[in-house]
């Protein structure tokens, strides 16, 4: 019954991919699992030259009930019509027994307009079984301590720890009440720097450390958007931990934020590291530039007044 229905909603789930020149699925090694145990689920998506297609974002645990232990690379193949099939494993294991339902999870694909497309992979049923016990077999009493002697040199180790911690207790007291008590001395406590200053600091520091220039483009940009996201959720308490690009800028846009920042500069800032860093894209010498002096800008253009504005070296 769990293989048809997985069979079922995979079915359902490759017709709305189909409608987007896209395909994606999800498959279980098997639809049991013995608790305790390890189990790989396979994201795959199959998509033509030049789509942009962004894998589900995944965490330590997949439900309530599954945890992730591992999370394998993407491996790219060509199928036999020139299109590129994408797959990843997610290792999975389950301390809870029962049925559990795996949701669909979601891949976004940048549409010819700009935008992105959500498809959903097929909803998957595992089905977590205990550890067969053999009931053929008479229950057995638990055996009881044996009776040791106890002798002196058992005792030895209490008797000389205890005689140590006397005697520096003793030492402690007499040193304690002899010694003059010195006047607390309270230290000023360090002001937190405003997030601009870091910002600025850390984007002077992956300049001049040319990252891009020796080749480590996505290093590069991760650490660009992980500068502006950190500024962000500083400056204006938006999360952007475990969050996409999209739902960064969405959270502006819901807020009403998104009508007194640039918000165009971090759209373009965030939409080419995310080319970049999911391998849909080779960006040019100029256009790195560019990325990082939009991340200035960003942060220029957003600082508080009363924080005034600090020159950086870009």
């Amino acid at each position: 019954m769990i293989k048809q229905l997985n069979i079922l909603v995979f079915l359902l789930g490759c017709l709305t991919a189909d409608s987007q020149n896209v395909t994606v699925k999800a498959t279980l090694d098997s639809t049991f699992l013995l608790i305790g145990g390890q189990m790989n689920v396979t994201l795959e998506v199959i998509q033509p030259g030049g789509a942009q297609v962004q894998f589900p974002m995944i965490t330590d645990t997949l439900t309530r009930s599954l945890e992730v232990l591992n999370i394998s690379g993407p491996d790219t193949t060509l199928t036999d019509d020139q299109r590129s099939r994408i797959t990843q494993r997610l290792t999975l294991t389950s301390f809870d027994s029962g049925y559990h339902f795996i949701p669909p999870l979601p891949f976004l694909v940048r549409n010819q307009n700009g935008g992105t497309d959500t498809l959903l992979t097929n909803s998957l049923g595992l089905e977590v079984l205990l550890v067969p016990v053999d009931t053929s077999q008479a229950i057995k009493p638990i055996k009881g301590p044996v009776d040791m002697p106890y002798t002196l040199q058992d005792a030895m180790p209490w008797i000389l720890g205890g005689l140590l911690a006397a005697t520096i207790v003793a030492v402690l007291y007499f040193y304690l009440k002899k010694r003059k008590k010195p006047a607390e001395i309270v230290a000023p406590a360090m002001p937190r720097e405003a997030p601009h200053i870091i910002a600025f600091r850390e984007l002077d520091r992956l300049k001049e450390e040319h990252v891009w220039q020796s080749g480590e483009l996505k290093a590069y940009y991760s650490r660009l958007t992980d500068i502006v996201r950190a500024y962000i959720e500083h400056r204006y308490q938006v999360h952007t931990l475990e969050r996409t690009s999209d739902e960064i800028l969405g959270s502006f846009k819901n807020t009403g934020l998104d009508k007194d920042i640039p918000f165009e500069t971090l759209r373009q800032m965030l939409h080419q590291a995310d080319l970049v860093k999911f391998a849909k894209g080779k960006p040019q010498p100029e256009d790195n530039v560019r990325s990082l002096e939009q991340a200035y800008d960003f942060v220029k253009q957003t600082i508080k007044r009363e924080e005034g504005i600090k020159e950086s070296g870009n």
